[in-house]
């Protein structure tokens, strides 16, 4: 009599324990909300609106987390996740979340990695569970500082032509004659003038 695990599941091929910063756990479950930022308009006296696209939105990520006591410690006793002792586990992770800074979130389901940061997290454990904590934790995109900006051929191009034109400027600007120069008692008068109007 075959079983569940007799029919190959290509899926189960790619799955890889999640983490986050390093720290490893068991994803229950796993959601990402994303979109459009969309502005509609509406007219008055106009029948049809107008919604206008402003981007796309900031990926958010909600994982359902959970560490577990696992019969024997597989992979040492330092944060590993196969571990004897749940707590070692959960207090890896914690120091995960609680830490400062952008952190690379590999998914068990095999979506490509993102750079997120921690919104929020709640941690639950319960006496009946003995050796068992969930986690249910916010991550949001990280994504670029506004001081950078992301390199394109447009850009690149917008660049140079503007500090060609510059340049152009600066030694043409060079190459002419010298300004003619105000003497103090003018400077003084031409002061005094702007004074009186």
């Amino acid at each position: 009599m075959s079983t569940i695990r007799d029919i190959h599941l290509p899926f189960r091929d790619s799955w890889i324990p999640a983490s986050y910063k390093g720290a490893l756990f068991f994803a229950e479950a796993t959601s990402r909300d994303n979109g459009r930022r969309i502005i509609t308009h509406e007219f008055p006296k106009k029948d049809l609106p107008y919604s206008e696209d402003m981007g796309r939105r900031a990926k958010v990520f909600t994982i359902r987390a959970y560490c577990i006591t696992y019969p024997i410690t597989l992979d040492g006793a330092n944060g590993g996740l196969f571990n004897q002792d749940y707590r070692v586990v959960r207090d890896t992770l914690l120091n995960a979340l609680e830490s400062q800074g952008p952190g690379t979130l590999v998914f068990s389901t095999g979506l490509p990695q993102e750079n997120v940061v921690v919104t929020r997290y709640r941690l639950t454990e319960e006496d009946r569970f003995g050796g068992y904590c969930t986690f249910d934790i916010e991550f949001a995109e990280y994504g670029l500082p506004p001081q950078y900006l992301t390199p394109s051929q447009n850009t690149n191009q917008a660049l140079n032509t503007a500090a060609d034109t510059l340049r152009a400027q600066a030694a043409a600007g060079m190459a002419g004659p010298d300004p003619p120069t105000q003497t103090q008692s003018q400077l003084g008068q031409q002061f005094g003038t702007w004074g009186r109007q």
